[in-house]
């Protein structure tokens, strides 16, 4: 070896090991000890830079590099890299780099480029490489640019990490909304779509539910029949491949993995073939895992907490039922005897009525599963309906109520029932905790474009600690007078609830304790000058026939006896059964017109028997009504598709229970 060739590439290290291997005068630069001083030079500073560095020399474009750069060629390239022609080196990203090095040969001039997609050939593949590089122009003897001078840095780890993580992002915000399983893989298949370069396709299945697919024109044969209960990536091969849209290359692998706590549920990705499947690639796709995992989670335990709400409801109702009904009967029966002790009762089944509506709506409120029936409407006829409501505790206490809306120009677009409730329940707060003889006022203004609602009381105060966490579920601050009846603290949580989903707000404002307190309620004011719509006014007249036979199906005696004698008084023939084999037998014989039935039966549910009257009686079959203590959104789509023709809740009025009967 001469002196020249060993001086250049003396020392240790691979690149220098590959330069003393080649035998340069066999390519254009010629032997070393011929290379002028400018090459010899930048070589010399090359090898011994710590920086990844690569230079093109001459018209072939001859290549050198230091040990730094050896990483970034992967497996297959060097050290045949070393000393050979670009052309040949980099055939499958040379459209994309020739030109870049002839602009800087042809201006003289270096450019500079941050995170940029160059795919290379390497580990056997070609490979999605991200750089951030500059190639600058070496000057040769005569002033001319004699070679380009590559100082880069491989950022591909860099690049898919802030990939990956605004796509983890992505994926949590979307997976939050999800209220159902069915939802967790609708929103996690639509996000995967946005995927492509790490998740070229997949397949979602959650039990229970079709499986989810994207990136996929059709199912793979046998896949999802293979992917039950995997091992955590579990890997298969596809043969043939999958070409998918983001890379020429197939898909030739799949990785599988189960969700955590959700029996039968297993996601299939698509690797992508430009990556190789390592540990931040595995990372990546565990957290796309669990976030679907945590997400079903979610959604299971609040179906848990809906169904035990819902059986709450129900049991709490269905001892109401009977105790309102027979009130009715009562009535009926003797309308002046035991008056004040009927309006005991009926007062406090009532607000336990109202508790446990509460509690189901403040839950589903905070679930997001509230539908608001939008109709534009004059706030005065909202609030005229809410006082209603809290009359009867005003005049108990015999207070002043001040009332200051004026019934026109206030229009808003609201669920008249929802947001009457919200009225109601702070009219009722302030009347529960102002003292006997005490003012009550609520008074609306427009306010910067809006309609702010005022409710103000002479009442006991809010110590001011308090006010940050009044309208948390179940917050009770301690009580220094007022009604000793104060519920569950979810009155003013269903008021902020319901005040934020008409897109308003609400706050509360007090001096302190003895100082009274207000609360303040903005909206927004109906656009346009469309006048509101009037309420149609609904009453009930009794129907002057008792041509309605109906068949009243409930397991309990105290309601079917109770609920018989009210309907017999309204001129009704009735017969009662207390399960469903019972009422068919009934109704062989009976021919009921109209028959009412309670869902949660003994031997056959409700809508079994609802299903087998329709077939046994046939174009004779009655109308059904259903009568039950679960009357959560769900339940009522249910008796709609049964073919019921209405669902009432338990306690049911008598008036109610009536225009039901008579289909108004």
């Amino acid at each position: 070896m001469n002196g020249a060739h060993s001086s250049i590439f003396a020392g240790e290290g691979a690149a220098r090991k590959a330069g003393r291997a080649v035998d340069w005068a066999k390519t254009p630069l010629g032997p070393p000890e011929n290379w002028p001083t400018s090459i010899r030079t930048t070589v010399r500073m090359l090898l011994s830079s710590r920086h990844p560095m690569f230079l093109w020399w001459g018209p072939e474009l001859i290549q050198t590099y230091n040990d730094a750069y050896i990483p970034s060629f992967g497996h297959g390239k060097h050290p045949a890299a070393m000393g050979q022609r670009g052309a040949d080196c980099w055939q499958e990203i040379w459209p994309i780099i020739h030109p870049q090095i002839e602009d800087v040969v042809e201006r003289a001039r270096a450019s500079w480029n941050e995170n940029q997609l160059v795919p290379i050939y390497r580990n056997g593949r070609i490979e999605e490489v991200y750089w951030t590089y500059g190639y600058s122009p070496v000057f040769d003897e005569s002033g001319g640019v004699g070679g380009v001078l590559v100082v880069c840095t491989e950022t591909t780890s860099g690049v898919l990490a802030v990939r990956r993580l605004g796509f983890l992002r992505t994926l949590a915000n979307a997976l939050s909304e999800a209220q159902e399983s069915e939802d967790v893989a609708r929103i996690g298949a639509a996000c995967l779509t946005e995927a492509p370069l790490d998740i070229p396709f997949g397949v979602i299945a959650v039990d229970g539910t079709a499986p989810r697919q994207l990136g996929l024109d059709g199912p793979i044969p046998g896949l999802l029949s293979e992917a039950r209960d995997p091992a955590p990536f579990a890997r298969r091969t596809l043969t043939p491949g999958i070409v998918c849209q983001a890379w020429q290359e197939p898909v030739t692998e799949v990785a599988m993995h189960s969700f955590d706590g959700a029996p039968g549920g297993v996601i299939t990705f698509g690797i992508s073939p430009r990556l190789p499947f390592d540990e931040a690639y595995r990372s990546f796709l565990q957290q796309v895992v669990e976030q679907i995992s945590i997400a079903l989670a979610r959604v299971a335990v609040e179906r848990a907490k809906d169904e035990f709400l819902a059986m709450l409801g129900h049991e709490l109702r269905n001892p109401l039922a009977p105790i309102l009904t027979a009130l009715e009967v009562m009535k009926i029966k003797d309308p002046k005897g035991l008056e004040q002790e009927r309006r005991i009762v009926e007062r406090q089944a009532s607000h336990l009525v109202h508790l446990v509506d509460d509690l189901l709506d403040v839950s589903r409120v905070a679930a997001g599963k509230i539908e608001l029936k939008k109709r534009r409407v004059a706030l005065a006829e909202v609030v005229a309906t809410a006082i209603e409501t809290a009359s009867p505790l005003l005049e108990k206490k015999r207070q002043r109520l001040r009332v200051d809306v004026p019934t026109v120009g206030l229009d808003v677009d609201v669920d008249p029932m929802r947001l009457g409730q919200v009225v109601s329940n702070l009219l009722t707060n302030a009347a529960r905790y102002t003292g006997d003889g005490g003012t009550v006022s609520i008074h609306a203004r427009h306010a910067d474009g809006d309609i702010v609602l005022r409710v103000e009381d002479t009442g006991i105060g809010i110590p001011p600690e308090q006010i940050p966490r009044l309208f948390e579920r179940f917050f009770q601050g301690a009580r220094h007078g007022g009604d000793a009846q104060g519920g569950l603290g979810l009155g003013l949580a269903l008021v902020k609830g319901l005040t934020e989903l008409h897109g308003g707000s609400v706050h509360a404002e007090s001096s302190g304790l003895g100082k009274g307190s207000a609360f303040e309620l903005r909206l927004a004011l109906a656009s346009g000058d469309a006048p509101a719509e009037a309420a149609s006014a609904e009453t009930y007249t009794k129907r002057g026939d008792s041509a309605e036979r109906v068949l009243l199906i409930d397991d309990s005696e105290d309601i079917t006896e109770l609920v018989s004698a009210f309907l017999e008084h309204s001129g009704f023939d009735v017969r009662t059964a207390p399960d469903g084999p019972s009422a068919l037998r009934i109704a062989q014989s009976f021919k009921p017109t109209v028959a009412v039935l309670d869902l949660g039966l003994p031997v056959m549910d409700g809508y079994e028997v609802a299903a087998k009257l329709l077939e046994q009686l046939g174009e004779s079959a009655p109308r059904l009504i259903a009568m039950s203590g679960y009357g959560q959104p769900e339940d009522i789509e249910r008796t709609n598709r049964a073919g019921f023709e209405r669902h009432l809740v338990k306690p049911v009025d008598g008036a109610s229970l009536l225009r039901a009967i008579a289909g108004e």
